[in-house]
């Protein structure tokens, strides 16, 4: 992923999985996202978790943030990694729009 660290606030950085140079983000493997109880993406960059290998149930829980302004193709991506038993929660106030 080619956005700039330099652009992300320095509070947020160290959240975040950069390249080991610290050029660029990287897609973090499954082994590391294995180690952390929460991961954060937007609907459109879920599509490179997809892209990595993370299978479908890997997540136990999907929360799509403000469901009511994402376009319904656009929260697909995210759910596409859901499985049988993953829980899917969708927030987002309707009165916003």
């Amino acid at each position: 992923y080619r956005r700039n660290p330099a652009s992300v606030r320095a509070d947020v950085l160290p959240y975040c999985a950069q390249h080991h140079e610290g050029l660029f983000f990287r897609v973090p493997p499954p082994a590391d996202l294995a180690r952390h109880a929460v991961v954060v993406s937007t609907c459109s960059a879920a599509a490179l978790l997809a892209d990595a290998g993370i299978p479908q149930g890997y997540f136990g829980l999907i929360v799509i943030d403000e469901a009511a302004q994402a376009l319904e193709p656009e929260a697909l991506i995210p759910l596409s990694l859901a499985g049988p038993r993953t829980r899917v929660a969708l927030a987002g106030d309707w009165h916003q729009l």
